[in-house]
């Protein structure tokens, strides 16, 4: 009975941390370049930085960082253009 019993109260214990593990991982997200009216391309890219920074800061996010980001939309615009062959890799 007793072997049950701790083998109980080790389950509930793992079941315990996997729920409390995936309830305080942070959201990733991305910040897309702003786009301004009436400021300039610096300004826009100003901020849109310091709205990266604020996300950072508040420990709520996990911020793509916007090399990282230009990957994976390149990848994935390569992905989208349906060439899955060496002929159309030159092309693509």
């Amino acid at each position: 009975m007793n072997i049950k019993l701790s083998a109980f109260i080790i389950l509930i214990i793992v079941i315990t941390f996997v729920i409390w593990a995936t309830a305080s991982a942070q959201p990733t997200i991305a910040v897309m370049d702003f786009t301004g009216r009436g400021v300039t391309k610096d300004e826009a890219a100003a901020l849109t930085d310091r709205l990266r920074i604020e996300l950072v800061e508040t420990g709520k996010w996990k911020v793509v960082e916007r090399e990282m980001m230009n990957a994976l939309l390149a990848e994935q615009g390569f992905s989208m253009t349906g060439c899955v062959e060496d002929k159309c890799i030159v092309a693509a």
